[in-house]
């Protein structure tokens, strides 16, 4: 599922938030601590999910998740953006 916000109060469209959508991404890998999982979940593929993890951490200029073979977890920046 995709983050969308209305445009403004009395628009009733919504449009895509490309931040909002690596946040909302970055939280919920932060929280199942996979990437696999948080994917499916969102309804978007592994890849997907990933690079708009990694997008936002270059955009922050701080490593969020620390990655190995078996596990995801929060880097002390990413526990503080949670």
């Amino acid at each position: 599922t995709q983050v969308h916000l209305p445009v403004s109060r009395g628009d009733a469209r919504q449009r895509h938030h490309p931040g909002l959508d690596a946040l909302a991404t970055f939280v919920r890998v932060a929280a199942l601590r996979s990437f696999t999982q948080a994917a499916s979940q969102l309804g978007i593929p592994k890849a997907r999910a990933s690079a708009l993890v990694a997008r936002l951490e270059q955009e922050l200029g701080a490593p969020l998740l620390q990655r190995s073979t078996r596990t995801v977890r929060p880097t002390p920046e990413g526990e503080a953006l949670l």
